[in-house]
């Protein structure tokens, strides 16, 4: 039998290769890679579940005319369910969807703190002086 070990990665190369958050990956990957899941959609306050499709999720985040008493749209899961996979799905699709052109998608990282948060919501508004306070408090 030949040695393989010499021709076997190591952890730095695997690290480089083999992305582990679904974070990481770029959006060409992500969307190659991407495999429909069965999805499943609740009013809030309900229990009772009704089947949907990923592009169910998409046309109801774009919907100009949320259901009465709607404020948001939640993803959730158990953990290692793929909620940030299809966030990442969910904001690859709208950067390439005409019914989001007049949207900021600001995708906030798992790791980020509270003054992060507020930075990447001032970025798209960049030179708008009404906004000038808020920028200046968050550098000081």
């Amino acid at each position: 039998m030949t040695n393989l070990l010499p021709y076997w990665p190591t952890k730095e190369e695997i690290d480089r290769c083999i992305k582990t958050e679904a974070e990481t990956a770029s959006d060409a990957v992500l969307l190659s890679v991407h495999q429909q899941t069965p999805l499943s959609k609740r009013d809030a306050g309900s229990t009772s579940r009704v089947s949907a499709t990923e592009e169910d999720l998409l046309n109801d985040f774009l919907t100009e005319h949320l259901p009465e008493g709607t404020k948001l749209l939640a993803i959730t899961g158990d953990s290692g369910a793929g909620k940030s996979h299809m966030i990442r799905w969910l904001a690859a699709h709208l950067e390439r969807d005409d019914r989001a052109k007049n949207m900021h998608v600001i995708r906030i990282p798992k790791s980020a703190n509270l003054k992060t948060v507020v930075a990447l919501i001032l970025e798209p508004l960049r030179g708008d002086e009404r906004f000038s306070k808020a920028r200046k408090a968050l550098e000081d």
